[in-house]
């Protein structure tokens, strides 16, 4: 994964929510359990360290918050979290210990012990309402705790996708998160930062994020410059020249997840390049900006990039495999099927219409079109319903017969329609997926159905600041009909989340309960 921008200059604190500020920020509902998170681990402690003292001394009563903490950013939290609030977010300046340095990063550790390079890690759900994913990341081998930090710290360590409830499938409770590759052969102190931005259909917007401080015995060697591995036995080579204007593009594919684009980085020709020139710049570029893995030659249990050649490894020191690409672009390349000379191997490269597509909620089934006709190199198309209720669903072509649970794959199935049943509110997520005999490329396509507005609330009393203890009563606001899902406090104004969840729903919306 990419992490961009500056996000993690934290002075390695913990910033806990005040209880006195709305409910809607102060009650997150999950953090990583094992190893257990900071707060939990200072509201347990007292003030044992220098840390937990510090916040305590600064008047921080968030410490005692067991639900972790409320960040800034939804799924764009790695580019939308501010510098110096990376284990928690959301709470400014009002909340006194935010920024709070701790001499030699004295908190409370917890000891893990790593088997075979992996960990298993915890998480801990207060009140589950739905995941785009759940992420975990882990300073590098060179973590200095007594300094603050950058996004260049931290490594991925471990990450799943999709709805992922609680092990006892209820509203409350823990996940495990098994075999937790180390990225680096990580050993010793460091910091793991947990999060969990909530899936697209729950509408909140939100992230939960909470830090956990560890001790890590490694029973693997630990040496930093040691445990490369090739990522597959081809590399990446140069084969043409490089006019003015023409793109190389470096992608990374990932095995373990159907071949999909694990990352990517293009490079532009400003002026005619040679072979070995390209793709050493490409490869610099490539050795500079992300921590999956290492273009180059190894040398001296190192890696190295040599000058003057057309064929580089690729190298990673977290045990995965990957597929790897260089795509030339704007190069007066033959495309396949036109005649020319031989088709370079490629994968596909999927290139989509529109990947957000946004209507209003119509009285009757509508259909919505998703184009991936431009995309090149396709050998099988493949497109799914990955999220979302059966009110989404797929459809070939107009009027034809609709699926919801059976994908749809063929190979000049290049555009098929997002039906959606009439009156229907809220997203879907739709995948596609191409193939052919050189790889594999997904993209996901989110619909979205907004509520139509319901009358403006003509007739219906306008939402007062009150208690509503009635389940299903109707109130005007901002232009919408509403109507609570269970007892209303004076404090849950329609539209924001509650401390457990949506409290108000708009008339229509796929959420809504009452009938």
């Amino acid at each position: 994964m990419e992490l961009r921008r500056t996000l993690l200059a934290t002075s390695l604190s913990l910033l806990f929510p005040a209880v006195l500020l709305a409910p809607s920020l102060a009650q997150a509902h999950g953090h990583i359990s094992a190893p257990k998170s900071r707060h939990l681990m200072c509201r347990d402690q007292g003030t044992a360290t220098e840390g937990c003292k510090a916040y305590q001394s600064e008047g921080n009563p968030g410490i005692y918050e067991a639900g972790g903490h409320t960040g800034k950013g939804g799924r764009d939290y790695l580019n939308a979290t501010p510098q110096g609030q990376i284990c928690s977010t959301n709470y400014g300046a009002a909340n006194r210990g935010i920024n709070v340095l701790v001499k030699n990063g004295d908190w409370p550790v917890t000891a893990m012990t790593a088997h075979n390079g992996e960990v298993d890690l915890e998480y801990n759900f207060t009140a589950y309402h739905g995941t785009d994913h759940v992420a975990f990341y882990i300073t590098k081998q060179n973590y200095d705790p007594g300094k603050t930090l950058s996004v260049n710290d931290f490594e991925l360590l471990c990450r799943e996708d999709g709805e992922l409830p609680p092990d006892n499938g209820g509203r409350s409770g823990t996940r495990k998160f098994s075999h937790c590759k180390l990225p680096s052969n990580q050993s010793g102190r460091h910091l793991i930062w947990a999060t969990w931005p909530v899936s697209a259909q729950h509408g909140t917007g939100e992230v939960f994020t909470n830090c956990a401080d560890v001790v890590i015995n490694n029973d693997q060697n630990t040496n930093p410059g040691s445990g490369w591995e090739t990522v597959n036995p081809d590399g990446v080579n140069a084969n043409e020249d490089l006019k003015t204007g023409a793109t190389a593009t470096f992608r990374l594919f990932d095995s373990a997840r159907n071949g999909i684009i694990a990352y990517e980085k293009t490079i532009t020709a400003a002026t005619n390049m040679a072979k070995a020139q390209w793709l050493y710049q490409l490869a610099n570029t490539v050795n500079g900006d992300t921590n999956l893995v290492r273009v180059g030659a190894l040398v001296n249990n190192d890696i190295t990039l040599p000058t003057g050649k057309t064929h580089y490894d690729v190298f990673s020191k977290n045990g995965k495999k990957y597929g790897t690409a260089i795509v030339i672009e704007n190069n007066n390349v033959e495309e396949p099927g036109n005649g020319g000379g031989e088709t370079e191997k490629l994968p596909p490269v999927i290139q989509l219409k529109s990947q957000h597509i946004t209507v209003d909620q119509q009285g009757e089934n509508a259909g919505y079109a998703m184009d991936a006709s431009q995309t090149l190199y396709a050998g099988k198309y493949r497109w799914e319903i990955i999220a979302g209720d059966n009110t989404f669903q797929l459809q070939k072509t107009a009027g034809g017969p609709t699926y919801y649970a059976t994908p749809l794959e063929g190979e000049d199935l290049h555009t098929v329609r997002a039906w959606v049943k009439g009156g229907s509110t809220g997203t879907a997520t739709y995948r596609l997926t191409v193939t052919n005999d050189y790889g594999k490329a997904s993209k996901d396509i989110t619909v979205t159905v907004n509520a139509a507005n319901a009358g403006g609330g003509k007739g219906i009393p306008a939402w007062k600041a009150t208690n509503y203890p009635t389940k299903c009563t109707k109130v005007s606001h901002k232009g919408q009909v509403w109507q609570n899902q269970w007892w209303a406090g004076a404090g849950e104004e329609p539209g924001p989340i509650g401390q457990w969840g949506i409290t108000w729903q708009p008339i229509g919306a796929a959420g809504n309960q009452c009938k």
